[in-house]
């Protein structure tokens, strides 16, 4: 089985979206949750339209710019103590290397100098 992971993430911005309270409930959702529900303009994929339920809006929507790019990435495979690991991404300004599945801990973060790279993950990838 294949998947398709991003070769190169070009975007260094995050958009972060606005929070509103919802007026059926109460909770703090998203402005994507809470749209309009118009997804195309060419075919008709509207969903029902929930702006109506938006109270105050709790936090105002931010972008931010990362800095720089690390070294791993998401689903890159890495060498550590032996053992062949998947890469969940980077970890205080790149100061550790977070792992998925180390036993007996969910996600492992180790130094960067304590793995060696195996394989890159991008484009059409084997689902490991």
């Amino acid at each position: 089985m294949l998947e398709q992971i991003r070769r190169n993430k070009r975007s260094m911005e995050q958009f972060y979206d606005a929070k509103y309270r919802d007026l059926r409930d109460g909770k703090t959702r998203s402005g994507s949750e809470l749209s309009s529900g118009r997804r195309t303009r060419n075919i008709n994929l509207n969903g029902e339209n929930l702006r109506q339920h938006r109270a105050h809006k709790a936090s105002a929507g931010r972008r931010s710019i990362k800095k720089k790019r690390y070294p791993y990435k998401q689903h890159d495979l890495v060498l550590f103590e032996g053992t062949i690991y998947e890469v969940i991404g980077m970890q205080n300004l790149g100061a550790g290397v977070k792992l998925k599945n180390y036993p007996g801990v969910k996600n492992k973060v180790v130094k960067p100098s304590a793995v060696k790279p195996i394989r890159k993950r991008g484009g059409l990838c084997e689902v490991v």
